[in-house]
């Protein structure tokens, strides 16, 4: 990648613009989607009512908003960052193993789990939490084996290794 702005001097959102603009469109993609999903889950249990956000919970899961904050976080850093990832973290192989630790966690549970809730909502089990923490999470692991994404990032890690 041809980098027109200096690592050293420009600030961490012009590095986010730059590298988001030249990100590929599936990472683009899934990172709209990060914030898409963290903002509506902080809205429903913030600022709705408890008995909407207690009603969703069993619908998404319990901590599915971990996966989508990690996510944006590291797609984030090794954009922008410069010192906080080790260049040789910067891969798309570093969120898949991500994405891949929380769909193995999250089949375990779903298939570990003998039907008990406890009258707790935060561990009722529904098959539309298939769609949320299986599903979903394996639809962006293939997304994130793309070429492209692969290439970006490859071409990422030599930028900041120049510095």
């Amino acid at each position: 990648m041809t980098n027109p702005i200096d690592l050293n001097y420009s600030t961490y959102w012009q590095r986010l613009r730059y590298y988001f603009s030249i990100a590929p469109v599936e990472l683009k993609v899934f990172f709209v989607f990060s914030i898409i999903a963290v903002l509506t889950y902080f809205i429903a249990i913030f600022f709705l009512s408890s008995i909407i956000g207690e009603s969703i919970k069993p619908l998404v899961g319990n901590g599915i908003i971990n996966l989508y904050l990690l996510a944006i976080g590291f797609i984030a850093e090794s954009m922008a960052g410069k010192s906080f990832l080790h260049p040789n973290l910067r891969s798309n192989y570093t969120l898949i193993i991500f994405l891949l630790i929380y769909t193995t966690f999250k089949i375990y549970d779903f298939v570990t789990w003998n039907g008990e809730d406890f009258g707790n909502p935060s561990i009722i089990n529904n098959e539309w939490q298939l769609v949320w923490t299986i599903l979903i999470p394996g639809f962006w692991i293939l997304v994130m084996l793309s070429p492209r994404i692969k290439k970006y990032y490859h071409n990422l890690r030599l930028d900041y290794e120049k510095l």
